[in-house]
């Protein structure tokens, strides 16, 4: 994909990771309070050192997971669309955009609807990179008791952005379909 020859574009899009990064600095605070109580009630940890595990652990997902998670995603979706045939591209297209905010004209609910697609993976790469971290920091810890209440606490602040980033699209997509 990058090494190859292709034509230079002017106009690429702005990486979303980019625009997202305000989301998820004022997001963290919240998110690792959360979790960090999450995993004490659930671990059976002190509320401090919780929540000291849950920051260091969010501060890696956040600088290190979740633009690794982008990349990768960036990658299968231009390998996804150079297999499909043109035809079969309209629609799967504003999936395959999500990696990128392309700049000009268009569609206000194109930045939460690829928000909400990158979640999905940004998910994942923070589940297992807070599990990663943790583990290093704290070796002791029963790993599947772990893994699980991970997963559940990523879950549940995921889950919210999610709420949130839905609400958002549906107010955006309300303002262009019924604004005059």
């Amino acid at each position: 994909m990058v090494a190859l020859p292709n034509a230079a574009w002017a106009n690429v899009g702005v990486p979303i990771f980019f625009l997202t990064v305000p989301i998820f600095a004022v997001s963290l605070v919240p998110i690792v309070w959360f979790e960090g109580a999450y995993l004490s009630s659930h671990m059976q940890m002190r509320k401090g050192e919780a929540i000291w595990l849950s920051l260091v652990a969010n501060l890696v997902s956040t600088l290190v997971g979740v633009p690794f998670a982008w990349v990768a995603v960036a990658i299968v979706a231009e390998m996804g669309r150079d297999m499909l045939a043109p035809s079969a591209s309209s629609a799967l297209d504003y999936v395959l955009d999500a990696p990128w905010v392309l700049p000009g004209p268009g569609p206000n609910w194109i930045f939460p609807f690829a928000y909400l697609v990158l979640l999905v993976p940004f998910f994942f790469a923070s589940w297992k990179t807070e599990f990663g971290v943790i583990v290093l920091l704290r070796r002791r810890l029963d790993r599947f008791a772990l893994n699980l209440h991970l997963r559940n606490a990523n879950l549940i602040t995921y889950g919210m952005m999610a709420v949130w980033t839905i609400a958002m699209l549906v107010w955006v997509w309300y303002w262009e379909v019924f604004s005059v």
